[in-house]
């Protein structure tokens, strides 16, 4: 640390960061699918020579950013230092080396400085087909979710590699989607290296292990201070998650020591015979992120930030799933995790989190199509959860921080065979509290073409609804229905020509007794349509007048 001053420290770290934005923007600009440049459900980073991820992108899923520094570790260990040559790209959808499921694709690529290998830069992306059954939670092994890649090297020193590019194109619908993607990607880790060396060249930074060192020393230096202000003890916490035929028991048990935690699942049930099970990789990408949000939300993400947080689950657990265990739909059990941190710790420091969430949620869309198919999810955010001082987002994907695809965007992908008809806030959907909830949404699509066409439901909170904490309540539950129909939220259906598809999204928890919400603010909700005349009487204990808008509060 003492090479570096704080302000010239900052610069290089901010500097670093913006280079790591400046990749994804190159994804988002060569990108051929919606999923990278309307969805965001990528991500690019960047690692020292030692492979300690040291920047990421401001955008893009905690899960990638989570698992990449792992994903790197089996790479070595397969293609180890000395043996990468400058132009080499390494890859592998491997779930329990990448990212949990073969949807996302990893791509690391070395740096190399006058011959010495300095950095990696590193891109995972959601193809929007890999091959097998269409996305969704139906599978009983991994073997029916797709192409399963080993790490191996897509680029070899500078040339592609046309034996696996070629593979890929015998396993997928979607060819000029994949593959574009694919090279995308491989441009997008180029481009990284490059602008990575001019950084190092116009900072004059001879030794980039050093910089990396403070920044990572800094950051966990930081992180151990922000852990110390919560008090040691162990917090416990256990609930259930809505399974196919029977709930699924989350146990976690989170300890505090000084200047470290641990999060062990142990108790959590075992995994299931449907693609809702987590590889380890997942859970602790996602537990060390819900432990971050906590403990210190604006610390820029790199390996200092985690080393303080050790992730513990059985093996042979739904969140420590082993292959060929099927995992399509991780994202299902997975997200839970980070809530599992959130409410162990509200019985300490209950300003710091969020009250229960309607859990973003998906539904795949694919046809054969006229011509060529297509094959896309349909990302969905529920309310967020109550804060303890405010009222929850509406429709916010939560924990991931992908975004919805734009309609227009989504329709024309798919061939114009989809018509989305209504999008709108359900009322009441938010669960009281003197600070509510975020609403769920409503959103209807119709089947245009002449062909059927098949949908996958990846849903939550269909039974579970999202709770309140600290006498807030609960927010409504999500629903999906096939023409008006309701229908299994983890299975595959078959819509006819003509068939509508609708999805109703949970909203979040409350914060406190809605007794004691300002009853202006419940006026307000009345008058924006949010909240009901019914609901404003019954939870909140307002009577408001209409004609008015005048409104009292109903004596007990």
């Amino acid at each position: 640390m003492s090479e570096y001053d704080p302000v010239t420290l900052g610069i290089l770290w901010d500097k670093l960061i913006s280079i790591a934005d400046e990749i994804y923007n190159t994804f988002c600009r060569t990108s051929f699918t919606p999923l990278v440049r309307e969805a965001f459900d990528a991500v690019s980073v960047i690692f020292d020579g030692r492979g300690r991820l040291l920047a990421q992108c401001a955008y893009g899923p905690p899960s990638f950013i989570g698992t990449l520094p792992l994903t790197l570790q089996h790479f070595l260990q397969k293609y180890p230092r000395e043996s990468l040559v400058p132009g080499d790209v390494m890859t592998t959808n491997d779930p329990w080396m990448g990212t949990g499921h073969l949807n996302d694709i990893t791509m690391i690529m070395p740096v190399f400085r006058k011959d010495e290998l300095v950095a990696f830069t590193g891109t995972v992306n959601h193809l929007p087909d890999v091959g097998g059954s269409t996305l969704s939670a139906a599978a009983r092994e991994v073997y029916e979710e797709g192409l399963r890649i080993p790490p191996a090297k897509i680029v070899k020193g500078g040339e592609l590699n046309d034996e696996l590019f070629e593979f890929i194109r015998y396993n997928v619908r979607i060819v000029d989607s994949v593959i574009g993607d694919l090279k995308s990607a491989i441009t997008t880790n180029m481009v990284g290296g490059d602008l990575l060396i001019e950084f190092l060249d116009e900072y004059s930074v001879e030794d980039f292990g050093s910089l990396s060192e403070a920044i990572i020393s800094r950051s966990e230096e930081v992180m151990r201070e922000k852990i110390r202000e919560v008090p040691n003890g162990l917090y416990n916490y256990e609930f259930y998650i809505e399974g196919v035929k029977d709930p699924i028991k989350i146990a976690c048990s989170l300890e505090v020591r000084d200047d470290e935690i641990t999060v062990d699942f142990d108790g959590t049930d075992k995994a299931v015979d449907i693609g809702i099970n987590v590889p380890m990789i997942y859970t602790n990408a996602y537990t060390k992120y819900g432990v971050k949000c906590v403990i210190s939300p604006t610390l820029p993400n790199n390996d200092g930030s985690f080393k303080p947080v050790e992730i513990l689950a059985p093996e042979g657990s739904i969140l420590n799933a082993q292959p060929p265990a099927p995992v399509a739909a991780r994202q299902i059990t997975g997200h839970y995790t980070p809530i599992a941190v959130f409410w162990a710790l509200s019985k300490v420091i209950p300003e710091k989190v969020l009250a229960g969430t309607g859990l973003f949620n998906s539904v795949q869309f694919a046809s054969e199509g006229d011509g060529r198919g297509y094959s896309l999810p349909l990302f969905m955010g529920g309310g967020l959860g109550a804060r303890s001082d405010d009222d929850g987002v509406n429709t916010l994907s939560f924990p991931t921080n992908v975004s919805s695809i734009s309609y227009e965007v989504f329709e024309d992908f798919c061939l114009n065979s989809l018509l989305f008809e209504k999008r709108e806030l359900i009322t009441d959907s938010a669960g009281p509290g003197k600070y509510r909830g975020g609403f769920g949404q409503e959103i209807l699509v119709r089947n245009l073409s002449s062909k059927p066409i098949q949908v996958a439901f990846k849903m939550r909170n269909t039974e579970f609804q999202a709770e309140g904490l600290y006498g807030g309540m609960a927010g409504a539950e999500a629903a999906c229905f096939i023409n008006e129909q309701e229908v299994h939220p983890k299975k595959r259906y078959i819509v006819e020509s003509g068939g509508a598809v609708k999805v109703r999204m949970g909203g979040g928890g409350g914060f406190y007794d809605p007794n004691t919400r300002d009853i202006q603010m419940v006026v307000e909700d009345v008058r924006n349509g949010y909240v009901s005349l019914d609901a404003a009487k019954k939870y909140y204990g307002v009577e408001v007048d209409l004609s008015t808008w005048k409104a009292r509060r109903i004596a007990e």
